[in-house]
């Protein structure tokens, strides 16, 4: 685990206020550093924690945010894929200080009824799902649905403010925390992560139903914020928070323009796709030549099987490139 110097802010009341942020591992054994949560800590200890991460993970994070001596109140899921939520329902259980699991109006009853989730993600990760677990059900009565321009007082003085952001997932949200002029962008502006021999790999993440049009107007929502930092759930805080979203909208587009063009030769095969992005964008090369798996089978072939899907429906369409 690894903190953020936390940074003192002034709020509208006037009063300095100190948040700290850490960021929790939540790999499965036996990887490590691909997959993380946020935890943030009032200065009285009570914390709120940004995506739960696999319910795999649990038992160790667990122990990690008790030794932490934190009263954790509110779990805050950026999307309900498995390895952001599925440990959701595994927290509320263990921990009784925890009030409140917020999340997206279109996840919100996957969460209480995991069980089509849960069947919908065997079947597009295959062993991937029993990797990061299958997800417990959330009791209805901790559910919370933030509206989309919301702003969440967590602690006193604390705020973070909501902020839709579908395109990877049609239930997804981001965050922005003033203090510390951090976004946390879950999936919604790709992974900016390392591999195993140290590598730094950044890439968009687009699985099916990958919708891009949306994906482009959430990265320009992040940007009115004009975030400093970013925080990635894979895996880490970077600096220069606007010239990567900037740059990141340029390479999605990339990223498209190449699916788009390989469709329009006939080509429909997503290990082809796979290979012919490799060979000509350089961080898609980085991400298929990954020696973390996590990295080139589940998130970059996720990303492949996403652009494959929306340039043969015609979704890039609406982006008039």
């Amino acid at each position: 685990m690894k903190g953020l110097d936390p940074k003192p802010a002034t709020l509208s009341s006037g009063d300095p206020v100190l948040v700290e942020v850490k960021i929790i591992d939540t790999t499965p054994d036996p990887f490590s550093g691909k997959m993380g949560s946020y935890i943030l800590v009032s200065p009285d200890g009570e914390a709120a924690m940004i995506d739960s991460g696999p319910k795999t993970s649990w038992s160790r994070v667990g122990e990690e945010i008790r030794s932490m001596g934190v009263r954790l109140k509110y779990v805050i899921l950026t999307h309900i894929h498995l390895d952001h939520a599925s440990a959701a329902g595994s927290i509320v259980r263990s921990l009784e200080t925890v009030e409140a699991v917020f999340v997206h109006p279109r996840g919100a009853r996957h969460m209480a009824d995991p069980e089509r989730l849960w069947q919908a993600s065997k079947q597009f990760l295959g062993d991937y799902a029993d990797f990061f677990g299958k997800p417990e059900p959330v009791p209805e009565n901790k559910i919370v649905v933030p509206g989309d321009g919301e702003v969440l007082e967590l602690f006193e003085g604390v705020r973070l403010h909501v902020i839709y952001t579908p395109g990877h997932a049609s239930h997804h949200m981001s965050f922005y925390l003033p203090e510390g002029n951090i976004m946390f962008t879950g999936d919604s502006a790709g992974v900016s992560l390392q591999d195993d021999d140290g590598t730094l790999i950044e890439f968009p993440t687009t699985p099916p139903p990958f919708k891009p049009v949306e994906y482009v107007n959430s990265l320009e929502a992040m940007a009115r914020f004009r975030p400093e930092r970013l925080a990635f759930a894979h895996y880490g805080v970077r600096g220069e928070g606007m010239e990567y979203l900037r740059w990141h909208r340029e390479d999605i587009i990339r990223w498209i323009r190449e699916a788009v063009e390989y469709v329009s030769r006939g080509g429909g095969d997503a290990e082809e796709l796979m290979r012919l992005l490799a060979d000509k964008l350089e961080n898609a090369g980085k991400a298929y030549r990954a020696k973390n798996p996590i990295i080139s089978e589940f998130m970059y072939r996720g990303t492949i099987l996403g652009l494959l899907d929306t340039a043969i429906r015609g979704e890039w369409k609406r982006l008039h490139f």
